[in-house]
């Protein structure tokens, strides 16, 4: 856990286990906890249902590197689903790196 405004590290929670990370943010006093406003966070459902029972006036944003490695993945995946499949050479190239010696 974080604090974004005021870059500090405030805790290390090194699991995805629902009761021990809201456990976590419970502990934490009641003030603490009435005064965030945005929960930063990864694309983990986990961290999106703690945030969501623990601090429900808090609103959730996912995380710049996150969202940035998930359009970096969607754009190669369905160039691959859309090109046919490769015969002759053309599979020769894709396969090997070389295609025909002329």
């Amino acid at each position: 856990m974080c604090d974004v405004a005021g870059s500090k590290l405030i805790d290390v929670v090194k699991t995805r286990n629902y009761a021990e990370v809201a456990s976590r943010v419970r502990q934490r006093p009641a003030s603490f906890r009435e005064g965030i406003r945005v929960g930063t966070l990864d694309m983990s459902n986990t961290y999106a249902v703690v945030l969501s029972v623990t601090l429900p006036k808090a609103t959730q944003v996912v995380d710049r590197f996150h969202v940035v490695k998930l359009a970096n993945s969607v754009p190669s995946a369905a160039e691959s689903s859309r090109r046919p499949p490769a015969t002759g050479d053309a599979a020769r190239i894709r396969s090997t790196g070389q295609g025909s010696s002329c």
